[in-house]
């Protein structure tokens, strides 16, 4: 899927952008499983979301869990 196209692209950067700089602030390397799993305990909470930021976050989550294709 080409997620550059979808209409929740800028809401998908931004999540992922947001995790990035919290990941930086831990002292951690920004690997996208690490991504992944923060996305992922991010969703498991109780947190109330807008339905755009949920879907762009799993979105973001699937994207990254998913491995590179050789080029």
């Amino acid at each position: 899927m080409d997620y550059r196209n979808h209409p929740l692209y800028p809401e998908l950067c931004r999540v992922i952008g947001n995790v990035v700089l919290e990941i930086h602030e831990f002292g951690m390397e920004p690997k996208p499983l690490v991504i992944a799993g923060m996305l992922r305990t991010a969703l498991a909470g109780q947190h109330q979301l807008a339905p755009d930021t949920r879907e762009a976050m799993e979105m973001a989550m699937t994207l990254m869990a998913t491995p590179l294709r050789d080029a």
